[in-house]
């Protein structure tokens, strides 16, 4: 039971994480930016979905876990590469150049890997100079690997989750208390210096205030059989999660967002949930991007010698 309330709580974490800040309507959508400042980097937001149809890339994601019972994890990609709006049913070209690497309880490894998108058609070399092809509306609509699949896309992408086991009054109660942990006081900030502009969430202090345990009442109330577990969640997660936080950097250059970073962090004590023998757990993740040669001319070209993956049926 107790191991399954920290698969909630990190569950939630998540959620929160991933939660859109635009589904509080009731909150100040700048967090304390001047008006001229969130006017700036409003504007360049909407320039950059609006008008930037190409850009080269760099870009890098640095994970790591540790204090986990089977041993600490790493993983760390760096990547470059031009992308491009493109026609047709896969509208994204793409040609990028990947190196990761990697370390875990299976041991160690590295990689370099070459993944494309060009008419549709996603190509990937893991390293070894053979380059495979599958066309993407053709794997996705392959009734063998839908079959494979936890959930049908078709219902995540007309929001129904009921596949996922989620009770839509249960998801009704995290869209109606998510907007008040937005405002809890002192947890969240928005900053601008020069041309760089900064989000920062305290989820810990987000965790600890009496509007996440109101939320966490009412999914309970509505998640039927799991009402329990998901109220102890609740009552236990401020005092397992040590400290939490998000922070979310965007640059401006040129009118438009060529720059943009997310990074999250977490320290966990597994001991409030009755865990005496397993000791902290530490997470970071940051993601990180910029753009460059915005707008620029960009060739993509399948590459020679390709072999195209059989479908099943």
């Amino acid at each position: 039971m107790k191991r399954r309330i920290l698969f909630v709580m990190l569950a939630i974490m998540l959620i929160l994480s991933m939660v859109p800040v635009a589904m509080a309507q009731d909150i100040d959508p700048c967090f304390g930016l001047s008006a001229d400042d969130c006017a700036a980097i409003d504007a360049a937001s909407l320039a950059t979905i609006d008008e930037v149809t190409a850009f080269n890339s760099n870009f890098s994601i640095d994970f790591s876990l540790t204090g986990i019972p089977d041993g600490d994890v790493t993983f760390n990609l760096t990547g470059s590469g031009p992308m491009a709006m493109a026609a047709g049913d896969v509208p994204i070209n793409m040609d990028l150049d990947m190196d990761v690497s990697w370390t875990g309880p299976d041991g160690d490894g590295s990689a370099t890997i070459g993944f494309m998108i060009v008419d549709g058609i996603a190509y990937v070399d893991a390293g070894d100079g053979q380059w495979m092809g599958v066309d993407i509306i053709a794997a996705l609509s392959d009734p063998s690997i839908a079959a494979n699949l936890p959930v049908d896309p078709a219902d995540l992408a007309s929001g129904d989750l009921g596949d996922l086991g989620v009770p839509p009054e249960a998801l009704g109660a995290v869209m109606t208390g998510v907007p008040a942990l937005f405002s809890v006081p002192e947890t969240i900030s928005y900053t601008r210096s020069g041309d760089v502009f900064s989000f920062d969430m305290d989820i810990a202090a987000i965790l600890a205030s009496p509007e996440f345990g109101s939320m966490m009442t009412s999914i309970g109330e509505a998640a039927g059989e799991e009402g329990a577990m998901v109220g102890m969640a609740g009552a236990l997660i401020p005092l397992a999660v040590e400290s939490a936080n998000i922070n979310v950097t965007q640059t401006v250059g040129g009118g438009y967002v060529t720059g943009l970073s997310f990074g999250a962090d977490a320290l966990i004590n597994p001991a409030a949930l009755g865990e005496e023998e397993m000791g902290p757990i530490s997470m970071d993740l940051l993601f990180d991007v910029t753009l460059s040669d915005v707008n620029g001319m960009f060739e993509f070209a399948a590459p020679e010698g390709a072999q195209m993956m059989p479908m099943g049926s």
